[in-house]
């Protein structure tokens, strides 16, 4: 599928836009444009798409995404809507030259880096949490101090973290990403029955072999490590919001036998199904 230009409509009263809505109409299929993209996942969690890398987010993860950067959000139920708090801004957008100031100079440096896409988990950004939401209720100058303050935050970061290693920006010619695409649909549409390698492979068109190369290269997983994770992610899910038993949510999420269920489960959660289960509710009644 070919990445679409998504059109940010422009606001003479403000220097950046805000759009604060659930996002499963347009955010779920590979875009791009021209503005910088600064996103806080306020509900939901799944699958994050830049460039040709594959990242996870969830609630409380941060993304700074550069112009012209491919990119969509994906959950792993496709009937269920989830919420981005996104900042788009342009690099002139708050003055010709405002970011070669010198005291900005590692803001700098980390708009460059966006082309390559940056996330900072949700356990490292409480404050910035705090300061991004806080917009929302902000006007004039208190508004725009806010933001940058946010920008600085990221590029000071410790934790701030770099998705890919070469730059993810391309010319709208070249935005082709089919065959990966059609990968994840394929596992969002078939995950609850067992996949082969070859059944993948054939998928994308490719030998079994080159297939595991040209996964593993745009994912950094390989394809029984992603698909298990796609499958714990979809418990994790099941687990807080069905009643059904354990063996039938690993039934459910693609699992062959409860042992194998758990086995991976305890693996990529640290936990079993039913501490995470146990877990999740004694935060609700919190």
């Amino acid at each position: 599928m070919k990445a679409s230009l998504y059109k940010i409509l422009p606001n003479d009263q403000c220097s950046f836009q805000v759009n604060d809505r659930d996002q499963n109409d347009h955010f779920d299929n590979l875009h791009y444009h021209p503005e910088y993209q600064l996103s806080l996942i306020m509900e939901g969690e799944g699958a994050c798409a830049v460039g040709e890398v594959v990242d996870q987010f969830q609630k409380g993860d941060v993304f700074l995404i550069g112009p012209n950067v491919p990119h969509a959000f994906r959950t792993d139920d496709p009937h269920t809507r989830y919420r981005i708090l996104s900042f788009f801004f342009q690099e002139n957008g708050f003055g010709k030259d405002f970011f070669q100031l010198p005291e900005l100079l590692p803001v700098k440096n980390m708009l460059e880096e966006s082309a390559r896409g940056i996330k900072i988990g949700s356990q490292y950004v409480k404050k910035l949490q705090t300061d991004l939401t806080g917009i929302l209720e902000l006007t004039g100058i208190l508004r725009l101090m806010t933001f940058l303050r946010a920008l600085a935050d990221i590029a000071l970061h410790p934790e701030r973290r770099i998705l890919s290693a070469v730059s993810c920006q391309a010319s709208p010619s070249t935005l082709l990403h089919h065959r990966l695409n059609a990968i994840f649909q394929y596992i969002s549409d078939n995950f609850d029955r067992p996949i082969s390698l070859e059944e993948a492979a054939g998928v994308a068109n490719l030998s079994k072999y080159a297939f595991c190369r040209y996964f593993k290269k745009y994912t950094r997983q390989s394809f029984v490590d992603y698909l298990n994770q796609f499958r714990v992610n979809v418990a994790c899910r099941l687990l807080k919001k069905s009643a059904c038993s354990i063996i039938q949510i690993s039934l459910l999420s693609g699992f062959n036998n409860l042992s194998n269920f758990n086995r991976h489960f305890k693996r990529i959660m640290d936990c079993t199904p039913t501490e995470y289960r146990d877990r999740f509710f004694s935060l609700s009644a919190g």
